[in-house]
């Protein structure tokens, strides 16, 4: 993390050094004052929740820590370094970009899309750490708060870093707002789904806030968008500079993916890459996570990585926890996908799944959150779906998530092939009693659904350790 002096600080960010030495040095910096540690500089912020400035005293029982206040605060300064300023989320984004700049010969990636950022980042961050010292962002900070944060958590020996950049209300904007402080070299947009669209409205709309993520792509970057996508096979076609269009149609896109091949232990890659073939075989995906390594490939492939060290690297991928991750508990075999859903990501899954494992086979589904005011019959349709590959039993939980039921039952599927809950818990516990080896279970909901839950419920293990059984 970049060492930096209080005195360079406020002198960054237009603040004033209120309490401490202009030369009192910071190696840390962070929003949660539970986080704080030894010379790290804690940026007070208010929100629905908390107020950070309530805990300044707690801030400053560790040894060389200080903070960013607001100027209209008028409770009692502890005896630190406080640094004041008109807003302490516009200094710490400022504090951000001044160390972008320091790190231009960093090379940064920047994702988003619909679906799959996070796999995508993950894969991509473990195939260029062959090569570079690679810098990706702890969790999942990828919003207004966690990209900047991010950048100041970067290690200074770091030779690429890899970004996912989301959205959350109001959406058009932010990624705009994201991509002007994470300048990247390179820019990639997965695909464009119906999300976010209680406050987006229309998938168009979905569209105009992932392109933005080419508004301020570092001079000579390269833009790779999936051309299967109209909106973005437009957006490609329309851009100037290095853009390259990546998908599974060889007629709407310069990079192509010409087959996927799957065993029991493996997944290959066939790719058409500069008009050659190449082969990449990596353990075992679902079928979104083909799409998303796929995406990674050529993020490496443009950063400068040999195919020959790509291929090695893909080989050694394992699963992101929570995407993807084929386990067996008992002669059940599980596909753990709990992480976020979107109505097609989830018909997706499914039809994988269907096409990958015997039957018996089980989906437990739940809540798709964000789909605004068609979500019932989002969540319909993948019902639907369920009742069309023919699943041998259907188990929903939340109150959206009823209307997969209805949308399954109205396509064939025997009522009694089909149970709703309301808490992930209890849908884990139950199905537990109900399924046996040689069965198949898939899982997947919105985040907010936590349906990793009903996973730890099925197997008799802590939630965290779901993953891992």
């Amino acid at each position: 993390m970049p060492v930096m002096r209080a005195g360079e600080i406020a002198a960054v960010v237009g603040g004033e050094l209120a309490e401490g030495s202009p030369e009192h040095r910071f190696s840390d910096y962070h929003f949660d004052s539970r986080e704080v540690g030894t010379s790290c500089l804690f940026f007070a912020l208010a929100s629905e929740r908390a107020d950070g400035h309530a805990y300044l005293a707690e801030v400053a029982r560790h040894p060389g820590a200080g903070a960013v206040v607001r100027r209209s605060f008028d409770g009692p300064l502890p005896a630190m370094p406080v640094i004041r300023v008109e807003d302490t989320r516009a200094a710490y984004t400022e504090l951000a970009r001044h160390v972008r700049r320091q790190h231009d010969r960093v090379r940064f990636v920047g994702i988003t899309g619909s679906a799959g950022k996070t796999t995508t980042r993950e894969f991509a961050s473990r195939i260029l750490s062959r090569r570079f010292k690679v810098h990706r962002p702890p969790g999942n900070w990828n919003n207004w708060q966690g990209v900047p944060f991010a950048l100041l958590k970067m290690p200074d020996d770091a030779e690429a870093a890899v970004f996912e950049l989301a959205m959350s209300w109001p959406g058009l904007g932010e990624i705009d707002h994201l991509s002007s402080i994470l300048v990247p070299h390179i820019a990639v947009v997965l695909n464009v789904l119906p999300v976010h669209l209680e406050f987006l409205e229309t998938v168009d709309n979905v569209a105009r806030g992932k392109l933005e993520i080419f508004n301020h792509l570092a001079p000579g970057g390269v833009a790779l968008l999936n051309g299967d996508f109209d909106q973005l096979l437009a957006a490609g076609r329309a851009r100037g500079g290095r853009t390259i269009l990546f998908g599974r149609d060889p007629a709407r896109n310069d990079v192509v993916l010409k087959e996927e091949v799957a065993s029991e232990a493996s997944t290959r890659l066939e790719l058409e890459l500069e008009g050659r073939g190449e082969t990449f075989v990596a353990p075992r995906l679902t079928g979104a996570q083909v799409d998303n390594l796929f995406a990674a490939i050529l993020v490496a492939w443009q950063a400068g990585l040999e195919l020959a060290a790509i291929r090695e690297a893909v080989a050694g991928l394992e699963p992101v926890q929570g995407r993807g991750v084929i386990s067996e508990h008992r002669g059940v075999t599980l596909v753990d996908d709990t992480y976020n859903a979107n109505p097609e990501a989830v018909k997706k899954l499914l039809r994988w799944a269907a096409g990958a494992f015997p039957q018996p086979r089980v989906a437990v589904l739940g809540d798709m959150l964000e789909l605004g005011a068609g979500e019932l019959s989002f969540h319909e349709e993948v019902g639907q779906v369920v009742a069309e590959l023919g699943f041998d039993l259907l188990v929903t939980v939340g109150r959206r998530a009823r209307a997969i039921a209805d949308g399954a039952r109205g396509a064939g599927l025997a009522a009694e092939a089909v149970k709703s809950f309301d808490s992930p818990e209890d849908a884990g516990a139950w199905l537990a009693g109900q399924v046996h080896r040689g069965a198949t279970v898939l899982f997947k909901a919105s985040r907010g659904i936590a349906l990793e839950r009903a996973i730890a419920a099925f197997t008799g293990q802590r939630p965290e350790a779901a993953a891992r059984h």
